[in-house]
């Protein structure tokens, strides 16, 4: 089978309407939006719906007994009890969040930025091992 020259495989004037070439009055004029109406009002964003979430109350068990808290405050405490039984990344997670001068104040700020676990510097995690000395009995950790 011989191929066919290049001309005999393109028209010879550019094709009016065809695929990514509408006919022209269904094209979107400039300036208008190929979603006019766009999301409806009142929809919720997905930080309004994590914040929304994070707000409601779930039942823990304390040393006191169940609790209601909200579920923002429950996973900290998860967090909390993980870092402190010895898991790094979640004590990682914690004095990355923790300012440095908090521990002066008996503050802690509020997480804005999320954290990038590949920058964590050796002086946080000194400062995470300072602060777990007191945890232990021997100032050994298990």
């Amino acid at each position: 089978m011989a191929k066919k020259p290049k001309s005999d495989l393109q028209p010879s004037k550019p094709r009016a309407v065809g695929y990514g070439r509408p006919p022209a009055e269904h094209r979107f004029r400039p300036g208008v939006s190929g979603n006019p109406t766009g999301r409806p009002k009142g929809s919720p964003t997905v930080q309004e719906l994590l914040t929304r979430e994070a707000k409601r109350s779930v039942k823990i068990k304390t040393a006191e007994g169940i609790k209601t808290v909200p579920k923002l405050e429950a996973l900290v405490r998860k967090l909390y009890a993980l870092a402190l039984e010895g898991d790094l990344a979640a004590a990682r997670l914690i004095v990355q969040a923790t300012p440095p001068n908090a521990s002066e104040k008996g503050e802690v700020g509020s997480v804005t930025d999320p954290i990038d676990p590949t920058k964590v510097s050796d002086e946080a995690l000194r400062r995470m091992l300072a602060r777990f000395e007191g945890f232990f009995s021997t100032g050994k950790p298990k």
